[in-house]
């Protein structure tokens, strides 16, 4: 979250304006850097958009649950999008509230709460960019600025989400030590590692001298996710990924490209199975729940490294197996009309987060919503240089007076 408030002291802006520039602002970022990687990895721009919509803008296949149980398609629950799979293997659970976060980059962009995992997805696709430039680039002294830049990365990954750090980590790490293996000359670039090291170091330090974890311990523990859930969650994604990895439909050679869309898809993989093994006590970790942290956090990480890995290789060898052949058009249909059942989950979240909203004039100050007793208020709370003590309930409802002081 220090990024927002950074921006927005860097640039004066006034905190009612700040945070209705910077959502939209790290949205574009997101989606921008993700539709550059895949047009990389899929070797051609339009196919780049078709990366981004799967994995930036799509969804998943719960939504049909809900459908299957008498709900109208105008009236899907948008939450129950980013709560599929329930913290025990039984559906429905006994508890409603039962269920583990799921949630994916569209809910988390369309939702508008911009927590550290919401800064996160940009600071990934940028980090999955400069991996990608280090087991690409040719130049050596241009592959060692960016292996020295992705140890940067790291270190700013880790104190922006500490969760993604291991995963991302590795992903950098595996990007050196390919170069390394496959490249003559790389002296430079073994030196680019170790002041990549030094930096990640550097610029995670002064954040983590401060830190105190929420984590409440953890340990190894099964836990099998209802399956039913986890096909409607994960499903499309195994279906396409078997298809393109595993039938390697139309052929393609080898390449760099391809070595680091394998590297994305194990470690999505890893990220997949790591919740099921282990867990690892957040603020919500109590009694059936203590997995709903681990499988929020590693399942959103899992989307866009398996997620980019998978659409890229699908629409790439797609494209490739339909050049002249007379059914091309209706295995291109097929991809679309199961976009169009993707969408409906990022559907139910647009619809209901902007409904009602922009009936009284469109605005980006959020101040203009409060009344005066809450700008009086805000302006108090900005007065005061001591402690202030807030009475504790059992929520923080809308975080207005966050958003507004800034």
């Amino acid at each position: 979250p220090f990024m927002g408030g950074m921006l927005a002291r860097v640039f004066a802006t006034a905190a009612p304006l700040a945070y209705n520039l910077v959502q939209p602002l790290f949205c574009a970022l997101f989606l921008s850097a993700l539709w550059s990687l895949g047009a990389a990895l899929s070797r051609s721009k339009w196919l780049g958009l078709g990366v981004m919509a799967l994995v930036g803008l799509g969804g998943h296949l719960e939504p049909l649950r809900q459908l299957s149980q008498g709900a109208a398609l105008s009236e899907l629950d948008w939450w129950k999008t980013s709560r599929v799979i329930p913290n025990l293997g039984v559906y429905p659970p006994r508890d409603p509230n039962a269920f583990t976060i799921t949630e994916y980059p569209a809910f988390t962009v369309l939702i508008g709460d911009a927590h550290a995992h919401f800064y996160a997805l940009a600071l990934a696709m940028a980090h999955f960019c400069v991996c990608l430039g280090i087991i690409s680039v040719r130049s050596e002294r241009h592959k060692a600025l960016l292996v020295a830049l992705g140890g940067a990365l790291v270190g700013v990954v880790a104190l922006t989400n500490t969760w993604d750090m291991p995963l991302y980590g590795l992903l950098w790490g595996g990007c050196v030590l390919y170069t390394l293996r496959k490249d003559a000359k790389s002296q430079l670039t073994q030196s680019a590692a170790f002041v990549g090291l030094g930096l990640a170091v550097v610029v995670a330090l002064p954040f983590f001298v401060r830190f105190r974890s929420q984590i409440g311990g953890g340990g190894f523990e099964r836990w099998i996710p209802h399956l039913y859930s986890f096909a409607l969650f994960w499903g499309v994604w195994i279906a396409l990924g078997i298809i393109a990895f595993g039938f390697e439909m139309g052929r393609i050679a080898r390449s760099r490209e391809g070595d680091f869309r394998r590297l994305l898809l194990g470690l999505g993989i890893i990220a997949v199975l790591f919740p099921s093994i282990y867990y690892i006590g957040g603020v919500f970790a109590g009694g059936d729940g203590k997995h709903q942290d681990t499988v929020f956090k590693f399942y959103l990480q899992a989307w866009l490294l398996g997620g980019t890995a998978i659409g890229s290789e699908f629409l790439l060898r797609l494209r490739v197996w339909s050049r002249g052949k007379a059914f091309s058009v209706p295995a291109w249909v097929g991809v679309l009309a199961l976009a169009g059942v993707l969408s409906l989950a990022p559907y139910a979240t647009w619809k209901t987060r902007t409904q009602g909203y922009g009936e009284e004039g469109l605005s980006l100050d959020g101040g203009k919503w409060l009344s005066q007793s809450d700008h009086k208020a805000i302006e108090w709370l900005r007065e005061q240089n001591g402690v202030v003590v807030e009475r504790l309930g059992e929520n923080n409802i809308g975080g207005d007076y966050i958003a507004d002081v800034g």
